[in-house]
């Protein structure tokens, strides 16, 4: 009986050494802020690539959803992958002309800003990208 508690001691003893010294792994999701020029004719932006938001993390599977736009509701992002891209609907390509056209700074590059908000199921971070659109048909 002495020999068999002294085995279960021993056997408690040692999973409580293991168990406490196993370190939890880290769970760690990277994204950073990013800038992208377009360069194109705005009559061809219908379901253009505009950028894309690149993340890693090291447990989860990377969702991808934008939070906000300074342009309505003009891009889309897949939810998988992170590409941004210009929706197919003609009342986005519209929105987009419209403010390509009627910006009061007369400039040729005209900034869109979106939030991208990326998430591995366990933590969530937010992405700023600026995207400059400069449209020449030529």
């Amino acid at each position: 009986m002495k020999k068999l508690l002294s085995l279960l001691s021993l056997l408690l003893f040692v999973s409580l050494v293991f168990t406490s010294c196993k370190k939890e792994e880290e769970v760690t999701l990277t994204a950073e802020d990013l800038t992208y020029n377009y360069v194109g004719c705005p009559e061809n932006a219908n379901q253009r690539f505009m950028g894309k938001v690149n993340a890693t993390t090291t447990s989860g599977t990377l969702a991808y959803s934008i939070v906000s736009q300074s342009l309505g509701s003009v891009l889309t992002i897949n939810s998988s992958t992170g590409e941004i891209t210009v929706k197919s609907d003609n009342a986005s390509i519209d929105q987009l002309l419209d403010a390509y056209y009627d910006n009061p700074n007369g400039n040729d590059i005209r900034k869109i800003s979106v939030v991208v908000a990326v998430s591995n199921g366990s933590e969530t971070k937010n992405v700023n990208v600026t995207i400059n659109l400069s449209f020449n048909c030529s």
